[in-house]
């Protein structure tokens, strides 16, 4: 099983340790490799519905992108549609002993689009004194843009990654459909910042590997 394409069962990706899994089961898309999903054929409106929810938030996300890029004298942000893919989560009922589905954590691309249809995703804002966290639930025409270290990365440190959990309310329905930006790295992708020795620093490596801190392999489709 490639736990990239298709259907990804409950214990495969964690938060912070693998002995606390994030308590969900999963289905994703990734670009347009269709042939790459386990029985696809048999499955085409649900794919056509994933794709045109992409086709959708693809020139959202590059005009949000492009305006950052530009901000920091970049051209504009780096390509991405090929390399970037939907998942949707389907949260397990669990008793409410276990506080969170999900630990916290950043996504670990440049952005995440996202969409869910009931309370539980928190996220960590900076407060006057101390960290607060914020309870998030957009409304049915809305998104929910989380910057990642990737982004962070290109803006030299200037914008940082948003952590996020998502809480137990002991909903048996609970659903969040993802967009998750990766820039494509088929050449060198510099940082928009220099750093303290006055160089842009590549960050292919960087992107390529961010999966692994969720217990996944690192993506060889970039």
């Amino acid at each position: 099983m490639d736990n990239y394409y298709g259907y990804r069962p409950f214990g495969v990706e964690h938060s912070i340790i693998p002995e606390r899994p994030n308590m969900n089961e999963c289905f994703t898309v990734w670009s347009d490799q269709m042939d790459l999903i386990p029985s696809a054929q048999n499955i085409p409106d649900l794919i056509n519905s994933f794709l045109g929810w992409r086709d959708a938030l693809a020139p959202f996300v590059k005009g949000i992108l492009d305006e950052i890029a530009r901000s920091f004298s970049a051209t504009a942000a780096p390509s991405f549609k090929k390399t970037s893919y939907l998942q949707i989560n389907n949260s397990l009922p669990i008793p409410l002993e276990r506080e969170l589905l999900q630990d916290k954590h950043e996504d670990g691309h440049m952005v995440t689009v996202i969409h869910s249809n009931t309370p539980g995703l928190e996220i960590y804002a900076n407060g006057k004194e101390s960290e607060v966290i914020l309870p998030i639930l957009p409304a049915r025409n809305e998104v929910v843009l989380s910057p990642g270290s990737v982004l962070t990365a290109l803006t030299g440190g200037a914008i940082s990654p948003l952590y996020h959990h998502v809480r137990n309310h002991g909903l048996d329905n609970r659903q969040s459909l993802m967009y998750f930006v990766n820039p494509e790295i088929d050449k060198p992708l510099y940082s928009w910042v220099k750093s303290s020795r006055n160089e842009r620093i590549d960050i292919r490596e960087q992107v390529q590997n961010a999966p692994l801190m969720f217990g996944l392999p690192p993506i060889e489709a970039l």
